[in-house]
């Protein structure tokens, strides 16, 4: 039996191992009530001093799952918060409701709540890290259930003791016995989740009846087996991205928030293992890990790139899409409702929409003659503002939208054709901006012109609009 002096040292070394505190951070420590969240708090208020910390704060998040036990829960955080001296930060969310809404399997949609609140709160605190409990056993619970559900090789690296967001885990060198064991020795109360204690979903099958007996059978020592196989994955996954950033910086054409675009020729040239290695690095800059996902969706988003479809869509968890555009492919992380783009103009003036500003502008025109556009920006356009009906309207395509795109001479065309026939990506079509008046499309911004509404030899006053 270790003595009690070993467990902080322990924690230090793993804090100092992967470089998860620098002096002067403030950490924020996610307490839930239960045991590791007690001892993790216990501790570093115990070795502030040491690792010169600035601040050190609790935030616990009420999932509402358990009725009143989760509210004692969170009472007891906070007369513990209230006789340590230490700032508390409280929020809850109905998860359950959540779940409902997004489709998301309960674990996942706990997760996605309790992650904003924990990011919400560090920020609202000025905290620089966030200070989880997982243990060692969480650690190779993990690993082996991402294994029996079919992981690439990555997910075998399992939780990581640090990440960019902030999040470290300076238990993942203690086994659960040994912070139960701290806890005694110390005498520091904790509560105790009985939903924790029955095997109603798969983690706790796997902690409850499976981990038991593969350590009786097989491996004694397996949690502390399991957890050098995370950190050899890890070791190896580090040198993969080190390996594969040359390619990525060529295959990315472009990356904003929730959207990535890739070259698809150069990811379907790939050998298979280095495209599904790409693709998780997209998920992964997308949402923040890869969390929830598998192979299987890998190999399923490989599977569509290599196809001989220009155009497809598939959907993944966590409302995660992945799509076939043209020579371009795609992943993306859809809102869970968009709200729709609709904005009415009755006169010349400077329009906010949806992120947009329109500036939409009159002038005296001395007819086509005189008059040279841009034809350089793609988001201006000039019309003839005696062919306009107001009041104008901006809004998204409507299946059946048709109109006449400038040079057909009067022959009309529907919106579906010219993205066809444009390339315009499938994820963009629902989003991109039409302006009309009461009759008639007058511009597919960014494409195409309406033929009705065209500068003429006879123009007295011209209108400008320009999207930025």
């Amino acid at each position: 039996m270790k003595s009690p002096a070993e467990f902080p040292e322990r924690v230090l070394q793993t804090i100092s191992r992967y470089h998860m505190i620098c002096p002067g951070d403030r950490v924020l420590v996610a307490v839930s009530g239960g045991p590791d969240s007690i001892a993790l708090l216990h501790v570093l208020r115990a070795l502030a001093a040491e690792l010169r910390l600035s601040g050190l704060g609790v935030a616990h998040f009420n999932h509402h799952l358990r009725d009143a036990a989760s509210d004692e829960d969170a009472g007891f955080v906070v007369d513990l918060c209230r006789d340590l001296g230490l700032d508390c930060r409280t929020g809850g969310e109905d998860v359950a409701a959540y779940q409902k809404g997004t489709g998301l399997s309960l674990e996942m949609a706990a997760r996605q709540c309790r992650r904003r609140f924990l990011l919400n709160a560090a920020s609202a605190a000025q905290a620089q890290k966030i200070a989880l409990g997982h243990n060692a056993n969480d650690q190779a619970e993990e690993v082996l259930l991402r294994l029996i559900r079919g992981t690439a090789p990555g997910g075998l690296s399992g939780m990581r003791p640090t990440t960019a967001e902030g999040l470290i885990r300076p238990l993942l060198g203690l086994e659960r016995s040994e912070i139960l064991q701290y806890l005694t020795d110390n005498g520091f109360p904790y509560r105790t989740d009985i939903s924790n204690l029955e095997p109603c979903c798969d983690r706790n099958r796997l902690r409850l009846r499976v981990l038991p007996r593969l350590r009786e059978h097989f491996n004694p020592k397996l949690v502390q087996t399991l957890c050098r196989h995370a950190d050899l994955a890890r070791e190896e996954e580090a040198w993969w991205d080190q390996a594969l950033d040359p390619l990525w910086r060529r295959l990315v054409i472009s990356e904003q928030t929730g959207r990535i675009v890739l070259q698809r020729r150069l990811l379907v040239s790939a050998p298979e293992v280095v495209g599904r290695r790409l693709l998780k690095r997209a998920l992964i800059r997308l949402s923040g890990s890869f969390y929830g996902l598998q192979r299987v969706h890998l190999d399923l988003l490989l599977r569509l790139a290599v196809s001989k479809r220009s155009t497809g869509c598939i959907h993944l968890p966590g409302n995660i899409r992945g799509r076939n555009e043209y020579d371009c492919f795609s992943v993306s992380v859809e809102a869970v409702a968009e709200h729709p783009l609709v904005l009415r103009i009755d006169a010349p003036g400077t329009f906010q929409v949806a992120g947009l500003t329109l500036k939409v502008s009159s002038s005296s025109g001395n007819g086509a003659s005189g008059f040279i556009p841009d034809r350089g920006d793609p988001f201006t356009a000039w019309m003839d503002e005696a062919c306009l009906r107001w009041p104008l309207t901006v809004r998204t395509w409507e299946p059946g939208d048709r109109f006449q795109p400038l040079g057909m001479r009067g022959r009309t065309k529907k919106l579906q054709d010219l993205f066809t026939d444009l390339k315009v990506p499938p994820s963009l079509r629902g989003r991109l901006p039409i302006l009309c008046d009461v009759e008639k499309i007058c511009w597919v911004v960014g494409y195409r012109m309406d033929e009705r509404v065209r500068i003429r030899n006879e123009t007295v006053r011209i209108l400008q609009i320009s999207v930025g």
